[in-house]
């Protein structure tokens, strides 16, 4: 008997400068969940059909924290799974993530 396994094929998208409120899919999301207008400010209204289809189709995230408010160190927690100030390199932005850096893509 032979066993195969597969790995799972996964796509992560990190969008950049957004938050919450510029993502179409999560102001329905919210909405549906009771929130109101004031949420997202009057006359705020950002459409954004592309990341919605993607959205609609696979894993959108409702809880979700950073551990550092810049964007190099953060995303380098992301992709190791450790604190920034843990060796990775990228403590700060335009730093490189060390090389040899274990990640989940490897």
């Amino acid at each position: 008997l032979t066993i195969i396994l597969l790995s799972p094929n996964i796509i992560i998208i990190l969008t950049d400068e957004h938050n919450i409120r510029t993502l179409s899919c999560y102001r329905e999301y919210f909405e549906n969940q009771g929130h109101n207008q004031e949420f997202w400010g009057e006359g705020n209204v950002v459409d954004t059909p592309n990341i919605d289809k993607i959205a609609s189709a696979g894993a959108m995230f409702t809880n979700y924290y950073t551990v550092y408010p810049i964007c190099t160190p953060s995303r380098a927690s992301f992709f190791t799974g450790l604190y920034p100030t843990e060796k990775t390199g990228a403590y700060k932005n335009h730093k490189k993530l060390i090389f040899t850096m274990s990640t989940f893509a490897n």
